[in-house]
């Protein structure tokens, strides 16, 4: 007992030296720097080229020099060429030929299936003496006044919108709705074809000429009949043909035309031949009334209203 007291006062007395030599050796596990160089903070407010060290191989380091930069160039806006002017040749569009040309082909077509024989009459009643005064005979029949009148009102349209196409295509088309302008057209050519019949029906009722005047008005119909047919194709080409072709094209149904009516003229000739020799003024003042007056007027009327 007394034994272990001795070993615990011995303890107490060397305790506090054994903690003081342990504080002053060496720690064989406390942590030394590797490097004996001070680290120097680096100054944050220098440029970022200036802390570039030669401890690191791979840092890029930017040159100096100053980047000449390529200077863009100002965007210059192209001018758009200008649309040209819109011109009187302009002005028949698509959108209102379409439909005239549309409804005349259809008419043709109805025109076509229902009258075909007749239709193949006229055509060679046009060049053939006897068929023509075949078909005076038969003009009685209410199955060619039924074919007749449509027919002839199909060559009023036709003429119409040749006369429209001429205006459009030498830039006397007046501003305005087309379809009016068309109706006006067609409205003229058919009052001048009425006056004519009307003045031939009152000469048939003054002189004794009645049964002539009365062929020479059913040749008007017939020839009218046939050059409303022909005109169809030749409108629909003067529409739709380049402008260059367009003019001769014209020329070309100017010519055919002019043909056609010499030739009715010289039927007006043979059905008048027996009362030439003895009413020469009066042929002369029916050509000079009926024929070339109403021509010139509706020239000139035309004329005034196309130009304005």
């Amino acid at each position: 007992m007394k034994f272990q007291k001795y070993i615990y006062f011995l303890l107490l007395l060397t305790g506090p030296f054994v903690f003081v030599a342990a504080q002053t050796a060496s720690n064989p596990f406390e942590l030394t720097p590797r490097l004996t160089t001070p680290i120097v903070k680096a100054d944050t407010s220098a440029r970022s080229e200036d802390l570039v060290t030669e401890a690191n191989p791979f840092e890029i380091v930017a040159s100096k020099a100053p980047v000449k930069r390529k200077k863009e160039k100002a965007l210059v806006p192209v001018a758009k060429p200008d649309k040209p002017a819109t011109t009187y040749a302009d002005k028949a569009d698509n959108a209102f030929l379409f439909p005239v040309v549309i409804t005349i082909l259809l008419l043709l077509t109805i025109f076509l299936t229902l009258f075909r024989t007749y239709v193949s009459r006229v055509y060679k009643a046009v060049f053939r003496d006897n068929m023509l005064h075949q078909l005076y005979s038969d003009r009685q029949n209410i199955g060619m006044t039924t074919a007749f009148i449509p027919l002839y009102l199909l060559f009023f349209l036709n003429a119409g919108l040749f006369l429209f196409l001429i205006a459009n295509h030498f830039g006397v088309l007046p501003e305005g709705n087309q379809y009016v302008i068309l109706g006006y057209i067609t409205a003229g050519i058919t009052g001048l074809f009425l006056l004519k019949h009307l003045v031939l029906i009152f000469i048939g009722l003054v002189f004794p000429v009645e049964k002539e005047v009365s062929t020479y008005n059913f040749t008007m119909v017939v020839f009218s009949i046939f050059t409303g047919l022909l005109l169809v194709p030749f409108n629909l080409c003067i529409a739709y043909m380049p402008p260059g072709m367009t003019r001769a094209l014209i020329f070309i149904t100017f010519g055919i035309i002019t043909l056609i009516y010499l030739l009715r003229y010289l039927r007006g000739l043979f059905i008048a031949d027996k009362f030439l020799q003895f009413h020469k003024f009066h042929f002369l003042l029916y050509i000079c009334t009926v024929e070339i007056t109403p021509v010139l007027f509706l020239y000139r009327f035309f004329t005034n209203y196309l130009q304005g």
